[in-house]
């Protein structure tokens, strides 16, 4: 209140104010120390009087008292007539009154003599005592009483006339105080003037010469300056306010902020689409009306949160699983922020709701994730979430607790996807998913592992429950008819079961298990299920072929393949085309060499010839010295054999081309062995692939020929340059006329059909000569060369030749 009445007096009355009350003290202090000099002067002076008395006295006072005149005694009485202010005098010696003095009618008094010097005022006299000395020597004291009516007289005087001075010292200074605020408070008001119109015209105008002084100047000057500040500071606040709200309009994000009750005082055009509320109608409603956002998972009140930043200041970043309901009560997923506003007290002035509807992201998102985990064919579990899912049933199992896993592989798929196509094979394989769904639990996990294998875990599952419902997927599967364009299949398959109930057993240990058991089920006839048991010994040969395949892998990354070769020798004159045939050994960290009866039925069971063949392949055409060899030597062939599994591979006839041409060697140098079996299984594929390699330029030998029931039917459809005769009916035909018969007859058809023959297992003389009778182009066997490193048959560089058996030598 004190406040409001002091900010409503101006400034001149305060200056006026102020200089007055300053002169009215200065004259008040001043007059009171006049008064007080004065009264202290008409003290002074009766003293003084006293004194005087004294010493004018002082000299006759000692005649008397020496010489006891009565004329010096009446002459001292006549002296004390000249000092009309003294009414009474006493003069002692020896503390006796000597002489006693009194004014007319004034009453004589004769105090009581004192020895040291006393003055006091009493009732308006002064009574003095003061010691009588001549010559330096004390004769006595004197004692003065002073009436103080003469001195009180001219102290009245002196009042009167300070009374009159100072009323009008009083009007001066309040004139003067008048003009000083004036003079002063001029620029002090024209500044006031400028700010008035300022604040309503937002014009403002100061001219420095209406000043008055520096200090004046510099501030019109530097009030100037500032206000031209201020212009330009709004203008750009005017700015970056346009620029925020074409920003905040802009944006993809709605944004609704709020006063500190939480009521809503702006929302930005997003914020209307996805909430369904107009700006207008919004504000000033709350912002939990508008802003109505729940859980996700749960469908939980949220809207506390708004609540909770205004009271708090707790900041809320990327709230995430929330769903906003709209004005008409749609469901929206968004992502939202809530922070803040804070004033400049950092006390909580408002929040600012940030959200972006994130629906069709999220939903896009669990359709990724979803993709992800799914197989995108049957829409079960894929491998990976299977696996993942059966890591943490591995990683929680303890002991007395029971589950199971089914590993299962279709019979017959494989003829029904080569034979009526993918789009038959990708119907059955939904169709298989569908019945495998029906038929076990909802906790249960369901996966296609890939091709035609799926997987099913069964948790907290005995085992004989699990063999239950093997025997149960078994039967459903088998009794299960497949119909595609009018054509009817029957498939079946082969289940491989594992008890999982040993706590620290790995998801891999568990697969591989599950592997062994389901090829332990097609081996035993297919269509059937098989039991895994750790003491299994058909599992024990399919676990060491499971072996050799994390040793053929780690070979092959530590380039532990030794290349080795064998010659094919001509037998006969005249032929020119020599064959060097590559073979394979694994060689171990202790640096034993196993043979590839050892590891070849792993690597084509599961599936790592193609890999085996690209690796042997690329060693060959990146040896330098073999290229060297071959470069040099170009009636040479080098022979590598090829699994029927490689046969498949698209992408091989041009890897082949890209490594002839980065060799810089021509096709013809390599000639392709391919087993008549594998030729037989994948007849369309061994076909196409052997007309690709021979646009090339490359050469083809069927291997193991006469072995399959049908060799003659279909060596017509593959453009083959070699036969080479099984080894079967090789090692034994000078000992057994029928094997020398299918030789005979084998080699005659091969020549009537202009394709070279080569004969295997030539492992004696005999054999060898049988053979250049039959007039069989080349033979191979240890008779006439054992497998050596290749090293050893590369030609010796200072010789210049090449060590090739010769046939006459040994047949």
């Amino acid at each position: 209140m004190e406040n409001n009445r002091a900010t409503r007096l101006s400034i001149r009355f305060k200056l006026s104010l102020v200089i007055f009350g300053a002169t009215l003290a200065v004259l008040t202090v001043t007059s009171a120390l006049f008064i007080y000099w004065q009264y202290d002067l008409s003290r002074q002076n009766a003293l003084q009087a006293a004194r005087t008395a004294v010493d004018v006295l002082a000299q006759d006072f000692v005649r008397a008292a020496v010489l006891n005149s009565t004329d010096i005694t009446a002459d001292m009485v006549h002296k004390l007539h000249a000092f009309p202010e003294i009414e009474n005098a006493v003069f002692y010696r020896g503390g006796e009154a000597v002489l006693a003095y009194a004014q007319d009618d004034v009453q004589r008094v004769v105090p009581r003599s004192v020895s040291v010097p006393r003055s006091e005022v009493i009732d308006g006299f002064a009574s003095i005592f003061t010691p009588i000395r001549y010559d330096g020597k004390t004769y006595g004291m004197a004692w003065f009483r002073i009436s103080l009516a003469k001195f009180d007289e001219t102290f009245a005087r002196f009042l009167h006339r300070l009374a009159v001075i100072v009323p009008l010292l009083l009007l001066f200074s309040f004139l003067l105080a008048i003009y000083f605020q004036r003079f002063f408070t001029r620029p002090v008001q024209r500044l006031v003037d400028a700010m008035n119109s300022y604040v309503t015209t937002g014009r403002y105008a100061l001219d420095n010469r209406e000043a008055g002084s520096r200090e004046m100047a510099r501030l019109f000057s530097g009030l100037t300056e500032l206000t031209t500040r201020v212009k330009e500071t709004q203008q750009a606040l005017a700015e970056q306010k346009a620029q925020l709200l074409i920003t905040l309009e802009s944006i993809a994000d709605g944004v609704i902020a709020t006063d500190e009750q939480g009521l809503v005082r702006y929302m930005n055009p997003v914020a209307e689409n996805i909430t369904g509320w107009r700006e207008g109608e919004a504000l000033g409603r709350p912002a939990r009306d508008i802003y109505r956002i729940i859980s996700e998972d749960n469908d939980d009140d949220l809207t506390q949160h708004i609540d909770e930043t205004l009271l708090s200041g707790t900041v809320y970043f990327d709230l995430e699983h929330i769903a906003l309901l709209t004005r008409d009560n749609r469901k929206l997923s968004i992502q939202s922020s809530i922070a803040p506003m804070r004033d400049e007290d950092h006390k909580v002035s408002g929040a600012v709701i940030v959200f972006q509807n994130v629906t069709e992201a999220r939903e896009y998102a669990h359709r990724l994730r979803h993709q992800a985990s799914h197989d995108p064919l049957t829409d079960l579990y894929n491998r990976s979430e299977f696996e993942n899912r059966v890591e943490q049933y591995l990683h929680a199992l303890v002991e007395d607790e029971h589950h199971a896993m089914l590993y299962l592989d279709l019979d017959q798929f494989k003829l029904i996807n080569d034979t009526s196509g993918h789009s038959a094979g990708d119907a059955l394989l939904r169709q298989i998913a569908q019945l495998l769904r029906s038929a076990v639990r909802e906790s249960d996990v369901v996966a296609r592992l890939g091709g035609d294998e799926f997987a099913v875990f069964l948790p907290h599952c005995s085992m004989e429950r699990a063999a239950d419902v093997a025997e149960k997927l078994r039967r459903l599967i088998s009794d299960f008819s497949f119909t595609w364009e009018e054509t009817l299949f029957k498939i079946g398959v082969s289940i491989g079961v594992v008890p999982v109930n040993e706590p620290g057993l790995t998801s891999r240990e568990l697969f591989a298990a599950a592997d062994l058991a389901c090829y332990a089920a097609k081996d035993l006839g297919r269509n059937r299920f098989h039991i895994y048991q750790p003491d299994d010994r058909d599992l024990i040969v399919r676990h060491g072929e499971m072996h050799w395949v994390s040793v053929i892998n780690r070979a092959l990354e530590e380039d532990r393949i030794l290349l080795f070769a064998q010659h094919i020798v001509p037998l006969h004159n005249g032929t020119d085309i020599e064959h060097i045939e590559i073979l394979i050994r694994h060689i171990d960290e202790d640096g034993m060499i196993s043979y590839p009866g050892a590891f070849l039925p792993a690597v084509e069971r599961y599936n790592l010839a193609p890999e085996l063949d690209r690796w042997v392949i690329g060693k060959v055409l990146r040896d330098t010295e073999i290229v060297r060899f071959l470069q040099q030597h170009p009636n040479v062939r080098i022979n590598i054999n090829l699994s029927g599994l490689t046969l498949g591979e698209p992408s091989l006839v041009d890897y082949v081309q890209h490594l002839l041409q980065e060799a810089k060697l021509p096709p013809r140098a390599l000639c392709f062995e391919i087993t008549e079996t594998a030729a037989v299984s994948n007849l369309a594929a061994a076909a196409r692939f052997m007309r690709a390699m021979k646009l090339l330029g490359c050469e083809f030998a069927l291997d193991d020929f006469g072995s399959g029931v049908s060799s003659f039917a279909y060596l017509s459809n593959l453009p083959v340059d070699y036969l080479k005769i099984d080894g079967s009916f090789v090692r034994d035909m000078h000992k057994n006329s029928v094997n020398h018969a299918m030789v005979k007859a084998i080699n005659e058809i091969g020549h009537v059909m202009n394709i070279r023959t080569v004969a295997e297992f030539v492992e004696n003389k005999a054999i060898c000569h049988l053979l250049t009778e039959l007039k069989v182009d080349f033979a191979q066997g240890y008779h006439l060369h054992i497998p050596c490193p290749i090293e050893e048959i590369l030609r010796d560089e200072k010789t210049g030749r090449v060590v090739i058996p010769d046939a006459n030598d040994r047949c």
